[in-house]
């Protein structure tokens, strides 16, 4: 389990940083007005733990949460999964086309 924490926690720094450079190249905010979100969000996630560890702990019992996050985790992520790999052929194909073909295409 720490292990998962160790990893869980590096993962999510790396999408912070990468969200930074994002929210100021594509969406064009200044530097103060990303930072700020990052750290609502950062500071949101954070806090979401703690009340998930409490009503775990208070009401449902630590080994069926773990059962039921495991699970629910397994569907999303394979269900993301279902749903990125056509876009990513999609993708891959598209990007050998030039604009007007590729706006043909969507449009189809």
């Amino acid at each position: 389990m720490a292990g998962n924490e160790i990893f869980e926690k590096l993962g999510a720094i790396g999408t912070l940083s990468n969200l930074l450079v994002y929210l100021t190249t594509v969406f064009n905010l200044e530097n103060i007005t990303a930072t700020n979100i990052i750290n609502i969000f950062n500071g949101s996630t954070n806090f979401a733990t703690l009340l998930g560890a409490f009503l775990s702990d208070a009401f449902f019992g630590r080994y069926k949460i773990l059962a039921f996050c495991t699970v629910a985790s397994f569907v999303v992520n394979f269900c993301c999964l279902q749903h990125s790999i056509p876009f990513y052929l999609f993708m891959k194909n598209t990007t050998k086309l030039g604009i007007s073909e590729f706006i043909r295409k969507i449009k189809q």
